[in-house]
C-alpha cells in the first residue's frame, strides 16, 4: 500500500507579507530602542546645538539649517 501525501506551500505573496511585518517590527524595535538610550555626549551636542552662541542671535542648529552664504562664517 503506498500512500501518497501532498503539501501545500505558501504563495510568493504570503512570504512576502510575512518578511514585510518582521522587517517592520525589527525596525520598530530598534528605533525604540536607539530613542531609549541617549549617551552623555548625545545629550550634550544637542544642548550645544540649541544654544545660542554670545555672538550669534542663531543656534548652531538653525545656521545649518539654511545654506552657506559666502563671507559667512559658521561657529
Amino acid at each position: 500500500m503506498t500512500l501518497l501525501v501532498e503539501v501545500v506551500l505558501p504563495g510568493v505573496s504570503v512570504l512576502e507579507r510575512l518578511v514585510s511585518g518582521s522587517r517592520e517590527r525589527a525596525e520598530k524595535r530598534l528605533w525604540t530602542t536607539l530613542a531609549a538610550a541617549p549617551t552623555a555626549r548625545g545629550s550634550a551636542d544637542r544642548g550645544r546645538h540649541l544654544v545660542t552662541g554670545q555672538q550669534h542671535d542663531r543656534t548652531l542648529l538653525a545656521q545649518v539649517q539654511r545654506p552657506f552664504q559666502s563671507g559667512e562664517e559658521l561657529q
